[in-house]
């Protein structure tokens, strides 16, 4: 059975583990849009989202992401060889090199910097999950104390009817013992 486009759409967010708001973000699309297509609020599928989707990542096949037909993604060999950049001159004393030189340095330590942010920024979304999971479960246990409390209730207000019911019975029953013994004096 093959995908819809919007399912193959959803494909390549699941194969990016990324999140349809970073995806959308990185292709320069819009998010409620993209949004709407992935709930099926919007069914018919903008060629936008397509030649954005296309253009912003070389590696996927077009002919998969269009017609279904393939693999995600392209085979090796049809990637297009983007020019690579050519190494720094590392020529002792030029001005050009110490330049960039210093610049690398401040790349690297820039991309140490990041990766430990990102480390800690995982480690906080692990104990925040944690946390949730530990709310959830207390809200879980709430929401069964307070059936059971609901439960509860119900019975004492049928308790509290049958009461009233035998109450009324007995004032009855004084009623009607009153009025014989005034008949019978």
């Amino acid at each position: 059975m093959k995908l819809s486009i919007i399912e193959r759409v959803k494909c390549i967010i699941n194969q990016l583990d990324t999140t349809p708001r970073s995806f959308a973000n990185n292709i320069g699309f819009n998010y409620s849009t993209l949004n709407n297509y992935l709930t099926g609020r919007r069914t018919t599928i903008d060629s936008e989202l397509i030649t954005k989707i296309a253009s912003s990542f070389e590696d996927i096949s077009s002919e998969w992401l269009l017609r279904g037909e393939g693999d995600m993604f392209k085979p090796q060999h049809e990637l297009s060889t983007k020019p690579q950049p050519t190494p720094i001159s590392t020529e002792a004393g030029t001005p050009e090199a110490s330049v960039l030189y210093q610049i690398y340095n401040d790349t690297i330590k820039r991309m140490k910097e990041l990766m430990e942010e990102n480390t800690n920024l995982k480690n906080q979304v692990t104990e925040l999950s944690e946390g949730s999971e530990e709310i959830a479960k207390l809200l879980r246990e709430i929401r069964n104390d307070n059936k059971k409390l609901d439960q509860e209730n119900r019975e004492l207000r049928i308790e509290v009817m049958i009461k009233d019911a035998q109450l009324s019975e007995k004032e009855k029953a004084v009623s009607d013992y009153k009025e014989l013994l005034k008949e019978a004096i």
